[in-house]
């Protein structure tokens, strides 16, 4: 893998409490470093997922070193003249309340869905429902613990809006030593980390949205089993692979409806 040498005046100061990673920025491309924790292989894995799934609006991460340190880095998505606003951003913009507030006073987690599809398309004009089912079925699979409205967002050139793509999994698969211990089995993982976008559960949440995520199994496997690195990571996604194939499988779904 590449080694790449960066001076700390690309450094990116986050905002992000729940990370574990360096970030800079440099010629339109972001490096994120680890410093603690497995982020850059769980933003790899993610990737390795994403390109072998019916997703085609995902940033590809590429492993590599920072200064020596493991590390991913990705293309900056925004063109010229772009930004990302975050959901939260957005609709305290146009609502004028705080988005989390108002998803979490329904008590219905359907009803729930529903609301956040329904008031960005009046607020910005943009039909969310398969990115947000998409990222729901996502983070179930991924064990994804930080997809909060922050990180949530849709992309503004000034005169209208778009979806943005899939991206920020650094956090998944128990990638996070500060929530999963380095110590901590697979099982021990899957106990630990709560989903936080529309419910507290990610099979409650992966039941509010009609699922339209899936995956090639057989390609995914075979990427997976070239991986020499030994990692927890990947440990995880096996074990999440496994536990929901009959959801995400593409053979299976082609076989239900008879096309293979």
């Amino acid at each position: 893998m590449e080694n790449y040498s960066i001076s700390d005046l690309y450094k990116v100061v986050s905002r992000d409490s729940g990370g574990s990673q360096n970030k800079y920025h440099i010629n339109g491309v972001w490096y994120k470093q680890d410093t603690m924790g497995e982020e850059s292989m769980a933003e790899h894995m993610a990737s390795m997922v994403l390109m072998h799934s019916n997703v085609s609006n995902y940033v590809t991460y590429e492993s590599c070193y920072v200064n020596g340190k493991r590390a991913c880095r990705v293309n900056d998505f925004l063109k010229k003249g772009e930004s990302f606003i975050s959901l939260h951003r957005l609709y305290m913009a146009v609502y004028h309340k705080v988005l989390s507030d108002e998803v979490f006073s329904i008590s219905s987690v359907e009803d729930r869905f529903d609301f956040l599809v329904t008031a960005f398309k009046h607020a910005a004009h943009i039909d969310l429902r398969e990115y947000l089912s998409n990222i729901i079925a996502l983070d179930m699979l991924l064990l994804n613990p930080d997809r909060h409205f922050k990180n949530l967002g849709v992309i503004y050139n000034g005169k209208e809006y778009r979806q943005a793509p899939v991206f920020d999994n650094g956090q998944s698969l128990g990638a996070n030593w500060n929530l999963c211990p380095p110590d901590y089995s697979v099982e021990e993982c899957l106990r630990q980390v709560p989903s936080c976008t529309i419910a507290g559960s990610f099979e409650t949440q992966f039941s509010a949205v009609k699922n339209s995520l899936f995956i090639d199994y057989d390609s995914l496997m075979e990427d997976i089993s070239q991986i020499q690195i030994p990692s927890r990571t990947v440990e995880i996604l096996k074990f999440q692979l496994g536990r929901y194939e009959k959801i995400f499988s593409s053979k299976i779904v082609n076989i239900i409806n008879g096309n293979g």
